[in-house]
């Protein structure tokens, strides 16, 4: 039922338009974050995108079905709980080591604004935790990366409730409508494969890995959870420790991409410094003299 005229701008699904306006979003916000080497926007500026785009769209859609302000009301509110937490945690932590790499860098930072929790921030809080300690609780527990396979459901379900009408012949078969709500599979197709493949497993796996390695920062702990623990796929960790290699590396998804091999990825100079600023400190703890010191007559 219409409550009024819709308004079409550019095509009849919004497709241009809501392109125009993301990549003009993206782009105010790298110019705020290249300019500035400022991290606390980039997450807001990607999970808000989301809030605007659903507005925009029901707003200019004249419609008063339930199913399409169900699910515009969905995505505003997952955009803002997502944007609201990801601006929280970055006020606090002050800054955001993915982009460590990248903020100096234009062309790969301005690929990571355009592409562009809970539990593991109150984990880290939380007081008496040793540095480099493993986030095991909770839905960590059975995978390591719970939210993005939570972001990639909600995607995967948000398409469902879209694509109904044309699945159950509400909307005649050959249409446009027909083949853009079928298309709109793009959505979820695309966040999967930059969480999985761009700015998600790919700069949190083997790099965390490597870092933990090199610093020797909990290491063991965080070798034992790799095993232990699925990488996406939430499943319990007495059956993801138990399944052959080539299962987990096909299809539990941990693709070879992700797996950090100390012999073949870490940097011996760095663990060798590492290991003995290490010694020193524990030579400093223990009021001996420092091996840099020369030897007294």
């Amino acid at each position: 039922m219409a409550l009024y005229s819709p308004v079409h701008v550019l095509d009849h699904y919004y497709l241009a338009i809501t392109l125009l306006v993301t990549v003009a979003y993206q782009l105010i916000g790298f110019a705020v974050a290249f300019t500035l080497k400022f991290d606390k926007l980039t997450d807001f500026m990607g999970g808000t995108n989301f809030v605007w785009l659903a507005i925009l769209t029901l707003s200019m859609s004249g419609t008063t079905h339930a199913r399409q302000i169900v699910t515009s009301i969905l995505i505003m509110l997952w955009g803002a709980r997502l944007s609201a937490f990801l601006l929280f945690r970055i006020l606090n932590t002050g800054t955001d080591t993915r982009f460590d790499d990248k903020r100096d860098k234009f062309f790969p930072f301005l690929g990571f604004c355009l592409s562009d929790d809970i539990q593991k921030y109150r984990f880290k809080q939380g007081p008496g935790k040793e540095p480099g300690a493993v986030c095991d609780v909770g839905f960590f527990n059975w995978s390591r990366h719970p939210n993005y396979f939570g972001e990639i459901m909600v995607q995967v379900s948000i398409y469902i409730i879209a694509v109904t009408p044309a699945s159950y012949g509400t909307v005649p078969s050959g249409s446009g409508a027909y083949a853009a709500l079928y298309a709109s599979c793009v959505g979820f197709i695309f966040l999967t494969t930059l969480l999985m493949f761009v700015s998600g497993l790919t700069l949190q796996e083997r790099p965390g890995a490597k870092k933990r390695y090199e610093k020797g920062n909990g290491w063991h702990a965080y070798e034992k959870y790799l095993q232990e623990t699925s990488i996406l796929i939430p499943m319990p960790p007495a059956i993801w420790k138990r399944l052959p290699t080539i299962v987990k590396r096909t299809v539990g998804l941990e693709f070879p991409i992700y797996v950090f091999d100390p012999a073949k990825h870490a940097d011996p100079d760095a663990v060798k410094q590492n290991r003995a600023e290490q010694g020193r400190s524990e030579s400093d703890a223990d009021g001996n003299r420092p091996s840099s010191e020369p030897l007294t007559q």
